[in-house]
């Protein structure tokens, strides 16, 4: 199994844009074979103090949006995104600041709790 993480920094005031989108594409993604389940994360108005040991509002959000996806294989993956609906989710870049970075890992432990499984 593995585990797609996707962040996107998105511009100031598409936010409620972005996230609608996202919606819309999570419909098409859960039909994808070989997908096992996926999270989409919105930025925190926190930020955590060291030396307080404690989280701290912030006055907006910072950081970035992240969409993570478990999938059987790799191949389960790299064929959703030559699919004609992963294509569709490139109207997504209006809403960026910058580049997305994708990491891929690879789920070598799995806690019972985590009900993935």
């Amino acid at each position: 199994m593995i585990v797609v993480t996707t962040r996107f920094a998105v511009a100031e005031g598409r936010e409620s844009d972005f996230e609608e989108r996202l919606r819309q594409g999570a419909q098409l993604l859960e039909h994808a074979p070989g997908l096992i389940r996926s999270e989409l994360h919105r930025p925190c108005a926190l930020r955590f103090e060291r030396a307080l040991g404690q989280f701290l509002p912030e006055a907006k959000p910072t950081g970035r949006y992240e969409v993570k996806t478990w999938w059987r294989t790799l191949q389960d993956f790299e064929d959703w995104t030559t699919s004609p609906a992963s294509g569709s989710q490139r109207a997504l870049r209006e809403a960026f600041i910058g580049p997305e970075s994708l990491a891929v890992h690879e789920v070598f432990l799995d806690s019972p709790r985590s009900g993935s499984r």
